[in-house]
């Protein structure tokens, strides 16, 4: 049952992306701003929660990690792939460059919601975010 509810939380935050991604045709800023809608709906109380705390304790590291490989790492990797094919970004592993940004993006959505002024967390992260993806661009 708490599979289902884990999920549904999932779903939920990539059709917030989605959403994001079709407003804009820039897809770095795509990138940054599906960044941005990860760290604010997973910090939200519930999702947080669903998403952060019980889902590794419930259902188990191993398919806790193996559920985000193949969800929420996934997109992101299609995503920085999809920016390397355009040489927007550089021509590193792009799974090495995913689970850089997946675990920076996952530190931060827990650091954002223990924080009292969600909103200023979630600016200070994004500074953060926008820099690793930066980092990333092709110099040319």
């Amino acid at each position: 049952m708490f599979y289902a509810v884990f999920e549904h939380a999932h779903q939920l935050i990539a059709e917030e992306i989605s959403a994001v991604d079709e407003k804009n045709e820039d897809q770095l800023e795509q990138l940054i701003e599906g960044c941005r809608i990860f760290i604010e709906t997973i910090s939200k109380e519930n999702m947080y929660r669903i998403l952060l705390v019980d889902g590794p304790s419930v259902l188990g590291w191993q398919i806790f990690r193996r559920f985000d490989k193949e969800n929420s790492m996934k997109l992101l990797q299609n995503q920085i792939e999809q920016l390397q094919d355009k040489d927007i970004l550089q021509q590193n592993s792009s799974i090495v460059m995913t689970h850089a940004l997946s675990g920076a993006i996952n530190e931060l959505s827990i650091w954002v919601s223990e924080q009292n002024d969600k909103k200023k967390a979630i600016e200070k992260s994004m500074v953060v975010i926008e820099g690793i993806i930066l980092g990333f661009k092709n110099p040319y």
